[in-house]
């Protein structure tokens, strides 16, 4: 069976958010919500000098913001439910594979009432690495933004 279709059936059947894995086993999941599970993932992995197999991730959403935090993680293939538009040409500028179902604009907030607040941000940066201090910053409630995705 293809990796990506197994992985895909044990995210769907666990219900999480989120997970990573590499050609044999699962190393990361979670069932958080938003940029909080590759944000948690990176920053346990950012260090590991053991970092060179190919790494997959199922989640259900990936946004500008998302895409930058795969990037600095090493991910290589991704399946999605939705991913925005600036996602889709970081990761394929990036040499990342992606499988979606459907590609928007933007990312919305939770609400559905304007764009994410993670995304927003990520447009202020045009690199992964410039990108993860604001990241940082905002998710550790120093950094004012409306809404949640």
């Amino acid at each position: 069976m293809n990796r990506i279709k197994e992985l895909t059936e044990q995210f769907y059947e666990k219900k999480y958010t989120c997970l990573i894995a590499d050609p044999e086993k699962i190393i990361f999941t979670s069932f958080d919500k938003g940029v909080k599970p590759l944000f948690d993932f990176y920053n346990t992995m950012k260090n590991d000098t053991n970092s060179e197999k190919e790494l997959y991730l199922i989640d259900k959403v990936i946004g500008k913001g998302a895409a930058y935090l795969c990037i600095l993680s090493g991910i290589k293939r991704i399946r999605t439910e939705v991913i925005s538009k600036p996602a889709l040409k970081i990761l394929a500028d990036n040499g990342i594979d992606v499988i979606y179902e459907t590609l928007t604009e933007y990312i919305s907030n939770m609400k559905k009432t304007g764009i994410c607040p993670v995304e927003s941000l990520s447009y202020e940066y045009d690199t992964p690495e410039s990108f993860y201090p604001a990241l940082s910053k905002f998710l550790n409630g120093k950094r004012e933004l409306k809404g949640t995705c």
